[in-house]
């Protein structure tokens, strides 16, 4: 087991990186970095452009996209190949990984070498593509059927989270919209300038739930648009 723990050791860190990026790396690396990370791995298309990066995101991001940078498909498929050798070998699996690397194991928090892959991950401009691959796997260009991945899952996990970001972003608008006891609704609240304070403050307490009626409605102009039968209001 020693012999596999420092061959190991010497697949991860070749340079003898230890437990934090080589400095070779970060020397290496612009500060604005943004130009060169699109060129080297694209953003994901339909993804949001990024917003400028905490200092840390920068550090893994740029450390991700140096690497990128010497790899091709036959390296990266070698060092795969040899990875998941190696966790055979030492009696995991993929799940068990991403468990312990995920809060799952408490020794690996509190392990550097072990949280920099983790927080590389958590930080990396991959992590939305890798999301979407799963919920949905990209066709073969020799298969007509698109494979099944982690759809359901994806799905219903997507739609527990927007659960329950909508009932915590409603739960702070609720207090904006509540009238006092005894107060009425008044002309003034009804007019464009009322409506319309409603709405600002909507999409600066809720802007989640803002962009999904935003987007409701988008999809029933849409609709309407094409001829399409519209469901029956609520």
């Amino acid at each position: 087991m020693e012999a596999i723990d420092n061959s190991l050791f010497e697949f991860l860190y070749p340079d003898n990186e230890g437990s934090t990026a080589s400095s070779e790396e970060a020397s290496n690396m612009s500060d604005d970095g943004g130009s060169e990370l699109e060129e080297i791995h694209p953003r994901v298309p339909g993804s949001p452009s990024p917003s400028p990066l905490p200092a840390d995101d920068n550090v893994h991001q740029r450390s991700t996209a140096l690497k990128l940078s010497q790899l091709n498909e036959d390296k990266t498929y070698a060092a795969v190949k040899q990875t998941t050798a190696m966790m055979e070998a030492t009696g995991i699996n993929l799940p068990i990984y991403l468990d312990a690397l995920s809060w799952g194991n408490a020794k690996c928090t509190k392990d550097p070498s072990i949280w920099y892959q983790h927080s590389a991950l958590m930080h990396s401009r991959e992590l939305p593509g890798l999301l979407e691959q799963w919920r949905k796997p990209p066709r073969s260009s020799a298969s007509i059927t698109r494979p099944s991945g982690a759809t359901q899952t994806m799905n219903e996990f997507a739609l527990a989270a927007t659960i329950d970001v909508i009932n915590r972003e409603l739960k702070e608008l609720g207090p904006s919209f509540r009238l006092r006891a005894g107060e009425d609704v008044n002309a003034e609240q009804l007019t464009e300038v009322g409506i319309g304070r409603m709405i600002s403050r909507m999409k600066e307490t809720a802007p989640k739930f803002w962009q999904l009626l935003a987007q409701s409605l988008t999809f029933q102009e849409a609709r309407k648009k094409k001829g399409e039968d519209q469901p029956e209001k609520v």
